[in-house]
């Protein structure tokens, strides 16, 4: 039977992350993110952490 490997590594994992977060952190720098969420931009970074 053939199939598909888990392969991700913590590596690959946390590299995935930080590509998934990197055009956020700009959003959030400008204040987008934040005025929308209230100020809650370091929560919804945190949620996305535990997440992964």
């Amino acid at each position: 039977m053939s199939g598909l490997k888990r392969t991700l590594t913590f590596s690959s994992l946390v590299l995935l992350g930080v590509g998934l977060m990197a055009p956020i952190i700009v959003r959030g720098t400008f204040g987008i993110l934040s005025q929308a969420s209230g100020g809650r931009v370091p929560l919804s970074y945190f949620v996305a952490l535990i997440a992964m």
